[in-house]
């Protein structure tokens, strides 16, 4: 007689024991059904877990673009190129939307104030602030560089 698994099959004489055969493929059944029922049951947690997973990707994709968008505004600062881009048209074009904007007041004006940075660095990232009138024409901007780049 050989045994194969754990008790679960029986081989004698070079036939498989009828019964043990019947007690496996139930028991394989069983679980194959119950297995199915689990994953119906959690249907709606698995569909929330890929729709987070498609998200994520988007994400991804968004930071990566955002921070290729904030090279090329680095660039244009370094090159003194800004005033190429005189209003939030041709800035949006050349380099996407701002991560955050928000009204103040300069120099009694209300201005709106944009800002680019890196997507997911807060803290250490370099800056630029760009200020437009209410006509969308650059009044000013500010370059802050990373913590770093101030000591050298």
């Amino acid at each position: 007689m050989i045994k194969i698994g754990v008790g679960s099959l029986c081989i004698s004489g070079g036939r498989v024991n009828k019964v043990h055969m019947k007690k496996f493929l139930l028991l394989f059944f069983i679980l194959f059904f119950l297995t199915g029922c689990a994953k119906v049951e959690h249907l709606q947690e698995l569909l929330t877990l890929k729709d987070l997973s498609d998200d994520r990707d988007q994400q991804d994709i968004y930071v990566r673009n955002h921070d290729e968008s904030f090279e090329r505004l680095l660039q244009a600062v370094k090159d003194n190129s800004i005033n190429q881009f005189p209003d939030k048209k041709s800035f949006l074009k050349a380099f996407g939307k701002p991560l955050l904007t928000r009204q103040v007041v300069w120099k009694g004006e209300s201005l709106e104030k944009w800002l680019y940075r890196y997507a997911t660095r807060s803290f250490g990232s370099p800056k630029v602030y760009l200020y437009f009138d209410k006509f969308g024409k650059l009044k000013s901007w500010k370059y802050f560089p990373r913590e770093e780049d101030k000591n050298l």
